[in-house]
Protein backbone atom coordinates (compact mmCIF):
# COMPACT_ATOMS: atom_id res chain seq x y z
CA UNK A 1 0.00 0.00 0.00
CA UNK A 2 1.18 3.55 -0.63
CA UNK A 3 0.28 6.05 2.08
CA UNK A 4 0.19 9.25 0.50
CA UNK A 5 -1.10 12.67 1.12
CA UNK A 6 -2.38 11.96 4.69
CA UNK A 7 -1.54 13.34 8.06
CA UNK A 8 1.49 11.54 9.54
CA UNK A 9 -0.18 10.52 12.90
CA UNK A 10 -2.22 9.01 10.70
CA UNK A 11 0.00 6.74 8.71
CA UNK A 12 0.09 3.39 10.40
CA UNK A 13 -2.12 4.34 12.97
CA UNK A 14 -3.31 0.60 13.18
CA UNK A 15 -0.03 -0.11 15.61
CA UNK A 16 -2.23 1.55 18.47
CA UNK A 17 -4.71 -1.19 18.57
CA UNK A 18 -1.30 -3.31 19.94
CA UNK A 19 0.75 -1.14 21.44
CA UNK A 20 0.32 1.64 24.56
CA UNK A 21 2.15 4.51 22.10
CA UNK A 22 1.47 7.62 24.18
CA UNK A 23 3.49 5.70 27.05
CA UNK A 24 5.95 4.66 25.11
CA UNK A 25 6.12 8.17 22.92
CA UNK A 26 6.20 9.68 26.84
CA UNK A 27 9.16 7.04 28.34
CA UNK A 28 11.24 8.07 25.05
CA UNK A 29 11.16 11.90 25.42
CA UNK A 30 11.97 11.35 29.16
CA UNK A 31 15.06 9.59 28.39
CA UNK A 32 16.01 11.36 24.91
CA UNK A 33 15.28 14.74 25.97
CA UNK A 34 12.85 15.69 23.69
CA UNK A 35 9.57 14.37 22.11
CA UNK A 36 9.93 12.55 18.33
CA UNK A 37 9.01 14.77 15.56
CA UNK A 38 5.03 13.40 13.73
CA UNK A 39 7.36 12.11 11.03
CA UNK A 40 9.63 10.18 13.95
CA UNK A 41 7.01 8.73 15.53
CA UNK A 42 5.27 7.83 11.96
CA UNK A 43 8.11 5.44 11.19
CA UNK A 44 8.61 4.22 14.43
CA UNK A 45 4.97 2.84 13.73
CA UNK A 46 5.93 1.01 10.93
CA UNK A 47 8.72 -1.15 12.94
CA UNK A 48 5.95 -1.55 15.65
CA UNK A 49 4.09 -3.28 12.85
CA UNK A 50 7.00 -5.15 11.78
CA UNK A 51 7.65 -3.24 8.66
CA UNK A 52 11.53 -2.82 7.45
CA UNK A 53 12.58 0.56 6.76
CA UNK A 54 12.58 -0.31 3.15
CA UNK A 55 8.77 -1.62 3.46
CA UNK A 56 8.14 1.96 5.24
CA UNK A 57 9.39 4.03 2.40
CA UNK A 58 7.77 2.09 -0.26
CA UNK A 59 4.62 2.62 1.86
CA UNK A 60 4.67 5.88 2.68
CA UNK A 61 6.11 7.12 -0.95
CA UNK A 62 9.70 8.25 0.51
CA UNK A 63 13.37 7.12 -0.07
CA UNK A 64 14.26 4.16 1.47
CA UNK A 65 17.81 6.28 2.37
CA UNK A 66 15.76 9.42 3.71
CA UNK A 67 13.92 6.17 6.32
CA UNK A 68 16.93 4.30 7.15
CA UNK A 69 19.03 7.93 8.22
CA UNK A 70 15.66 9.16 10.14
CA UNK A 71 15.63 5.78 11.97
CA UNK A 72 19.41 5.68 12.73
CA UNK A 73 19.94 9.18 13.88
CA UNK A 74 16.80 10.06 15.58
CA UNK A 75 14.33 6.66 16.37
CA UNK A 76 16.86 3.83 16.95
CA UNK A 77 19.37 6.65 19.23
CA UNK A 78 16.41 7.45 21.88
CA UNK A 79 15.31 3.46 21.67
CA UNK A 80 18.90 2.60 23.01
CA UNK A 81 18.99 5.92 25.60
CA UNK A 82 15.86 4.07 26.83
CA UNK A 83 16.57 0.85 27.15
CA UNK A 84 20.22 1.80 28.31
CA UNK A 85 22.13 0.20 25.64
CA UNK A 86 25.63 0.92 24.06
CA UNK A 87 25.38 -1.23 20.96
CA UNK A 88 24.18 -1.23 17.05
CA UNK A 89 20.40 -1.59 16.70
CA UNK A 90 18.74 -3.51 13.67
CA UNK A 91 15.06 -2.56 12.51
CA UNK A 92 14.05 -6.02 13.68
CA UNK A 93 15.12 -5.86 17.35
CA UNK A 94 12.83 -2.62 18.17
CA UNK A 95 9.41 -5.07 18.86
CA UNK A 96 11.69 -7.83 21.26
CA UNK A 97 13.51 -4.36 22.84
CA UNK A 98 10.10 -2.49 23.53
CA UNK A 99 7.94 -5.82 24.44
CA UNK A 100 7.09 -4.15 27.40
CA UNK A 101 4.67 -1.88 25.96
CA UNK A 102 2.85 -4.10 23.89
CA UNK A 103 -0.82 -4.70 24.69
CA UNK A 104 -1.59 -8.16 25.04
CA UNK A 105 -5.01 -9.11 23.10
CA UNK A 106 -6.70 -12.27 23.09
CA UNK A 107 -7.38 -14.31 20.12
CA UNK A 108 -11.43 -13.11 20.81
CA UNK A 109 -10.66 -9.71 20.34
CA UNK A 110 -9.05 -10.08 17.30
CA UNK A 111 -11.46 -12.08 16.06
CA UNK A 112 -13.63 -9.24 16.94
CA UNK A 113 -11.86 -6.53 15.85
CA UNK A 114 -11.74 -8.44 12.23
CA UNK A 115 -15.76 -8.86 12.65
CA UNK A 116 -16.08 -5.20 13.06
CA UNK A 117 -14.85 -4.86 9.49
CA UNK A 118 -16.69 -7.09 7.91
CA UNK A 119 -19.79 -6.87 6.12
CA UNK A 120 -22.60 -9.12 7.24
CA UNK A 121 -23.60 -11.48 4.83
CA UNK A 122 -26.55 -14.07 4.22
CA UNK A 123 -24.60 -15.53 1.13
CA UNK A 124 -22.51 -18.08 2.99
CA UNK A 125 -24.40 -20.73 4.86
CA UNK A 126 -24.59 -24.78 5.71
CA UNK A 127 -26.61 -27.11 3.89
CA UNK A 128 -27.40 -30.36 5.67
CA UNK A 129 -27.20 -33.06 3.62
CA UNK A 130 -27.60 -35.90 6.82
CA UNK A 131 -31.03 -37.36 7.17
CA UNK A 132 -31.91 -36.34 10.27
CA UNK A 133 -34.70 -34.24 10.81
CA UNK A 134 -33.97 -30.41 9.89
CA UNK A 135 -35.32 -27.37 12.09
CA UNK A 136 -39.08 -27.35 10.60
CA UNK A 137 -39.60 -24.69 8.18
CA UNK A 138 -36.06 -23.45 7.84
CA UNK A 139 -34.94 -21.67 5.08
CA UNK A 140 -31.67 -21.86 3.61
CA UNK A 141 -31.80 -18.79 1.50
CA UNK A 142 -32.59 -16.79 3.76
CA UNK A 143 -32.67 -14.31 1.72
CA UNK A 144 -35.44 -11.86 3.01
CA UNK A 145 -33.84 -12.48 6.55
CA UNK A 146 -30.17 -12.39 7.07
CA UNK A 147 -29.91 -11.65 11.11
CA UNK A 148 -31.23 -14.78 11.58
CA UNK A 149 -29.02 -17.44 12.42
CA UNK A 150 -28.78 -20.47 9.90
CA UNK A 151 -29.28 -23.62 11.91
CA UNK A 152 -27.95 -27.33 12.12
CA UNK A 153 -27.72 -29.82 14.47
CA UNK A 154 -25.03 -32.00 16.35
CA UNK A 155 -23.80 -34.48 14.20
CA UNK A 156 -25.12 -33.37 11.11
CA UNK A 157 -22.93 -33.51 8.18
CA UNK A 158 -22.90 -30.75 5.91
CA UNK A 159 -22.15 -28.74 2.89
CA UNK A 160 -20.93 -25.19 2.92
CA UNK A 161 -22.16 -23.10 0.43
CA UNK A 162 -21.01 -19.90 -0.61
CA UNK A 163 -22.21 -17.25 -3.40
CA UNK A 164 -19.66 -14.68 -4.03
CA UNK A 165 -20.70 -11.53 -6.43
CA UNK A 166 -17.13 -11.53 -7.39
CA UNK A 167 -13.74 -14.10 -8.43
CA UNK A 168 -10.94 -13.63 -6.54
CA UNK A 169 -8.76 -15.42 -4.04
CA UNK A 170 -10.82 -16.95 -0.86
CA UNK A 171 -9.07 -17.61 2.88
CA UNK A 172 -12.43 -18.79 4.97
CA UNK A 173 -11.77 -18.77 8.40
CA UNK A 174 -13.67 -20.64 11.45
CA UNK A 175 -14.05 -19.88 14.80
CA UNK A 176 -15.85 -22.98 16.40
CA UNK A 177 -17.64 -22.87 19.79
CA UNK A 178 -14.60 -23.56 21.53
CA UNK A 179 -13.28 -20.64 20.25
CA UNK A 180 -10.78 -21.95 18.47
CA UNK A 181 -10.19 -20.67 14.60
CA UNK A 182 -9.19 -22.90 11.89
CA UNK A 183 -8.29 -21.99 8.54
CA UNK A 184 -10.95 -23.24 5.86
CA UNK A 185 -9.67 -22.29 2.81
CA UNK A 186 -6.89 -23.15 1.87
CA UNK A 187 -7.65 -26.79 3.81
CA UNK A 188 -8.61 -30.02 3.02
CA UNK A 189 -11.64 -29.12 1.85
CA UNK A 190 -10.44 -26.52 0.30
CA UNK A 191 -7.64 -27.00 -2.29
CA UNK A 192 -8.57 -24.16 -4.94
CA UNK A 193 -8.35 -20.89 -3.03
CA UNK A 194 -9.12 -19.31 -6.66
CA UNK A 195 -13.21 -18.69 -6.90
CA UNK A 196 -15.29 -17.96 -9.62
CA UNK A 197 -18.62 -15.72 -8.95
CA UNK A 198 -21.22 -17.57 -8.46
CA UNK A 199 -21.93 -20.81 -6.08
CA UNK A 200 -19.04 -22.20 -4.48
CA UNK A 201 -19.28 -25.39 -2.31
CA UNK A 202 -17.35 -27.01 0.55
CA UNK A 203 -16.01 -29.84 0.89
CA UNK A 204 -14.30 -29.32 -3.55
CA UNK A 205 -15.27 -31.92 -5.12
CA UNK A 206 -11.20 -32.74 -6.07
CA UNK A 207 -10.97 -33.56 -2.32
CA UNK A 208 -12.35 -36.43 -2.30
CA UNK A 209 -14.84 -35.12 0.77
CA UNK A 210 -18.07 -35.33 0.46
CA UNK A 211 -19.62 -33.59 4.02
CA UNK A 212 -18.07 -31.68 6.86
CA UNK A 213 -19.48 -33.29 10.28
CA UNK A 214 -20.76 -31.04 12.65
CA UNK A 215 -18.59 -31.97 16.11
CA UNK A 216 -17.81 -29.80 18.76
CA UNK A 217 -20.08 -28.72 21.43
CA UNK A 218 -24.09 -26.48 21.36
CA UNK A 219 -23.33 -22.75 20.24
CA UNK A 220 -22.54 -20.60 17.51
CA UNK A 221 -19.54 -21.21 15.18
CA UNK A 222 -19.01 -18.21 12.83
CA UNK A 223 -16.91 -17.73 9.57
CA UNK A 224 -14.90 -14.80 7.87
CA UNK A 225 -14.47 -14.53 4.10
CA UNK A 226 -11.80 -12.65 2.98
CA UNK A 227 -11.83 -12.02 -0.98
CA UNK A 228 -8.86 -10.59 -2.57
CA UNK A 229 -7.56 -9.72 -6.11
CA UNK A 230 -4.59 -11.33 -5.47
CA UNK A 231 -3.57 -14.21 -3.28
CA UNK A 232 -2.49 -13.46 0.16
CA UNK A 233 1.34 -13.65 1.11
CA UNK A 234 1.37 -14.34 4.51
CA UNK A 235 3.58 -16.33 6.26
CA UNK A 236 1.29 -18.95 7.34
CA UNK A 237 -1.12 -19.39 4.56
CA UNK A 238 -0.34 -22.09 2.68
CA UNK A 239 -1.80 -24.57 -0.23
CA UNK A 240 -1.38 -28.21 -0.09
CA UNK A 241 -1.89 -28.84 3.57
CA UNK A 242 -3.32 -32.42 4.67
CA UNK A 243 -4.33 -30.77 8.07
CA UNK A 244 -6.12 -27.64 9.27
CA UNK A 245 -4.11 -24.66 10.20
CA UNK A 246 -5.26 -23.97 13.93
CA UNK A 247 -4.55 -19.53 13.78
CA UNK A 248 -3.16 -17.88 16.43
CA UNK A 249 -3.10 -14.48 17.61
CA UNK A 250 -0.31 -13.82 15.58
CA UNK A 251 -1.61 -15.72 12.78
CA UNK A 252 -5.04 -12.91 12.39
CA UNK A 253 -3.13 -9.90 13.52
CA UNK A 254 -0.82 -10.79 10.39
CA UNK A 255 -3.98 -11.01 8.61
CA UNK A 256 -5.33 -8.20 9.70
CA UNK A 257 -2.23 -5.43 8.85
CA UNK A 258 -3.00 -6.68 5.30
CA UNK A 259 -6.44 -5.35 4.92
CA UNK A 260 -5.49 -2.39 3.41
CA UNK A 261 -7.97 0.15 1.53
CA UNK A 262 -5.51 0.29 -1.97
CA UNK A 263 -5.87 -4.35 -1.69
CA UNK A 264 -9.41 -4.10 -3.23
CA UNK A 265 -10.81 -6.69 -0.54
CA UNK A 266 -13.82 -7.74 0.34
CA UNK A 267 -14.25 -8.96 3.61
CA UNK A 268 -17.88 -10.90 4.77
CA UNK A 269 -18.76 -12.80 7.89
CA UNK A 270 -21.56 -14.74 8.57
CA UNK A 271 -22.93 -17.72 11.29
CA UNK A 272 -24.76 -20.92 12.29
CA UNK A 273 -26.10 -21.61 15.14
CA UNK A 274 -25.65 -25.83 16.70
CA UNK A 275 -28.66 -27.07 18.56
CA UNK A 276 -29.92 -29.88 19.57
Amino acid sequence: MVIANIPDDQVFAEAAQYWNLPQLYADLATANGKELTSVQKKYLRGLLLGYSPDVIAEKVYSYANSVRVTLSKDVYSAIKLLCNIDQKLQWGQVTTLLEKYRITLTLEQVWQNLEQQATQTDKMYPVAISSRPQVQGLDWTMDEQPETKFKVKLGDKIKFEINLEVSGYLTLLQRGTSGKVICCCPSPLATDIYLINGKTILPQPQTGKSAIPITGSYGTDKFLALITPQPLTLTWLKQGSEKFLSLTVEHLLELQNNLNPSNDYQLFCSEYLIIA
